[in-house]
């Protein structure tokens, strides 16, 4: 029998029999990252085929990935030139494209095959992430309607909408395309029973953008509200639209039911209490009976003996109630005369509550920062100072009734669990004392034995930490933390003293005994990076930022640690590398992110296409990034010799038409020579 018709790989069309055979062995070495033998096979094959365009294609790809971009991207604009309609080489010359940002080059493919196989839709897919890749939402628009008429699918009606969602957001002045866009998925609604719950999300996200929020309402309880299968995000979205419409009475029923089925869901119970603050008082008797009402449905959802007791949520709710009613007796947002209770039994009943809370969970890693913004509150308020007095000196009887013995062998027998439980209750009690300023200007004698008593409890407790994993914070990391902290108080108030540096290495010391066991303990590092920048000793700065293994996201948000301590203490080695991985970060995200969120808008998920073109724009506009490109650029300078052709050279593409040394001398400030 005669052999099956071969096919070549992506899609391409069929080829003689040996050319499929150089093709296989071309693709066979692009697998397996040997560009290099790819690119040889693919010179030897084009001596027969000089313009067969699935060679020269994967011939611009080797070259690519063999560090010859120019020779690449001259190659695929010959292609370019000469038009391309197969999907296989279309996608292989975007690559090479993509990776040199030649958006408007991949428009262009893309517009020349679509306008010769208009009914191709990989061709008019391809073109619609060219115009994304652009930010061109009015195309975007465009190919989306092209697709719907030519394949009425739900998605592409979606494409056109959300298309128009992204313009008005551009530009808000374009606020009446809008109804453009509800009239279009309201024709294909009428003519479709079946919507996926994302299409439903993003209709009502349309709706709402209008400010239609009723119609939102109508349109979520309707048939079409039953696609959205979790029932608990359904209440969510509607009471979120019931908030919209000022319904408050119904968002917060609505709310109410929602954390009767899931009772540690606190940013609900915020919002709870937001919607009986705006139909009563924050500080009036409906509101306070309500609240308590629900914390005590909350408390018994789980009736099984001892389960209620994990859910925090219950108990931080009574801390969070009153403590709003506090901050508005306090801000006199509520009539002291119409308040039904008075600013002393309001005091009373948070203490109480913070106490509470604290007995409870004292013993779990999340108790300091469940309560950071009570206690924060506490610190600013002068009114508070008798309050906050209290809530210190429950807090110490209570740390009396927790001594640990400085034996373990004298709790053999204690089931492991129960030792560790009654260990972290005595480590949160003295976290919350630290952020409740205890430990704040105590006397230089008194501050020291207190490091020294932190440091013989946390010896003590070393052995319950033996079995955890290195990746995880040890049992009582936060002791030294907490006698660092001290050092650091004391080098502030006692700095300009003979030997005031002492207890910054002190501090030091301290977190470097810290990091020999959690070393990858990212607090007590950036602590320790922050320290010895402080002390102008960069490269232990530099060996401590490291080993928190900072990357992705993480480069915007905690850079600044390194980056302006390193340029201040004159490491600018170490500074132009941040600042390198800082833009190569958000331009490798940029270069990805057009196919992201098309991947996004192909799967249905059209409201968080627009969250991620959000995303985009705010990491486009940070200041990390900012800062990273303004510093590489002086840095640059002062590693290149500070020499006007030098510095010519590095502000060429800032500088260009301006061709006059003159100018870019004026741009370098004097001082750089003898800095």
């Amino acid at each position: 029998p005669s052999p099956p018709q071969s096919v070549g790989r992506g899609g391409q069309a069929p080829t003689c029999p040996a050319m499929d055979r150089k093709l296989g062995a071309i693709y066979d070495a692009i697998d397996s990252c040997n560009f290099k033998v790819a690119l040889k096979l693919t010179q030897q094959a084009l001596k027969s085929a000089q313009h067969n365009q699935t060679l020269l294609s994967l011939k611009a790809l080797c070259l690519e990935r063999t560090a010859k971009q120019d020779e690449a991207v001259k190659l695929c604009r010959q292609l370019l030139d000469h038009g391309m309609t197969e999907d296989h080489v279309l996608s292989t010359v975007s690559i090479v494209f993509k990776a040199h940002k030649c958006d408007e080059e991949i428009v262009k493919m893309y517009e020349y095959a679509s306008s010769k196989d208009p009914k191709n839709a990989n061709h008019m897919h391809g073109l619609f992430k060219g115009y994304l890749r652009q930010l061109n939402f009015v195309k975007m628009q465009q190919v989306a309607m092209k697709l719907y008429k030519q394949d009425p699918q739900e998605r592409y009606v979606f494409w056109a909408a959300t298309s128009i969602c992204l313009q008005v957001k551009q530009d808000p002045e374009n606020s009446k395309l809008l109804q453009l866009a509800e009239m279009m998925v309201r024709k294909h609604a009428s003519s479709n029973e079946v919507m996926t719950e994302q299409a439903v999300r993003a209709f009502i996200d349309l709706l709402q953008r209008e400010g239609k929020h009723a119609e939102a309402l109508e349109y979520l309880e309707g048939p079409f509200g039953d696609t959205i299968n979790i029932e608990t995000n359904k209440k969510l979205l509607k009471a979120q639209l019931q908030m919209d419409l000022k319904q408050y009475s119904e968002a917060a029923k609505t709310f109410e039911a929602i954390l009767v089925e899931c009772p540690d869901d606190w940013r609900s119970f915020w919002r709870f209490l937001d919607a009986l603050s705006l139909e009563h008082s924050i500080t009036s008797k409906d509101t306070t009976e309500s609240a308590l009402a629900l914390l005590r449905k909350m408390s018994n959802t789980l009736p099984a003996e001892g389960r209620h007791n994990a859910l925090r949520g219950p108990r931080l709710g009574c801390v969070e109630l009153y403590y709003r009613q506090l901050k508005a007796l306090l801000s006199n947002e509520a009539d002291a005369h119409a308040a039904d209770r008075s600013f002393g039994d309001t005091a009373t009943a948070f203490q109480e509550a913070f106490v509470a809370y604290v007995e409870e969970f004292a013993h779990l890693p999340c108790i300091c920062p469940d309560l950071r913004l009570y206690v924060v509150f506490l610190n600013e308020q002068a009114e508070l100072a008798d309050l906050r007095q209290l809530v210190v000196s429950k807090l110490e009887g209570r740390l009396r009734t927790l001594d640990f013995p400085e034996n373990l062998r004298e709790l053999e027998g204690v089931p492991l669990r129960e030792t560790r439980k009654v260990a972290r209750s005595r480590i949160g009690h003295i976290e919350l004392l630290q952020i409740l300023e205890f430990d704040k200007g105590l006397p230089k004698e008194h501050a020291i034995a207190r490091v020294n008593e932190l440091v013989t409890l946390y010896d003590q407790l070393i052995p319950l930490s033996v079995d955890i994993d290195e990746r995880e914070a040890g049992l009582a990391d936060e002791l030294l933390g907490i006698a660092s902290n001290i050092f650091v108080d004391l080098y502030i108030r006692e700095q300009r003293e003979v030997g005031g540096i002492t207890y910054l290495l002190s501090a030091a010391l301290i977190l470097e005994r810290l990091v020999s066991r959690s070393k990858y303990s990212y607090v007590h590092n950036l602590r320790l990076c922050s320290l010895y920048l402080l002390m102008g000793v960069p490269q232990l700065a530099y060996n401590a930022y490291r080993r928190c293994d900072i990357k992705n996201i993480q480069l915007d948000t905690l850079s600044h640690f390194f980056l302006y301590g390193c340029i201040s203490a004159c490491a600018y080695n170490s500074a132009a590398e941040l600042c390198q991985d800082v833009t190569a970060f958000v331009q490798g995200f940029n270069k990805d992110s057009a196919d992201l969120v098309f991947h996004a808008f192909n799967h249905g998920s059209y409201t968080k296409a627009i969250e991620m073109l959000d995303f985009k724009t705010r990491l486009d506009n940070s200041h990390a990034y900012a800062a990273a490109l303004a510093e590489a650029r002086v840095l640059e300078i002062k590693l290149g010799g500070l020499n006007v052709p030098s510095v010519c050279q590095i502000l060429a593409p800032e500088l260009e038409g301006a061709g006059d040394e003159v100018l870019v001398t004026s741009l370098v400030p004097s001082q750089f020579s003898c800095n």
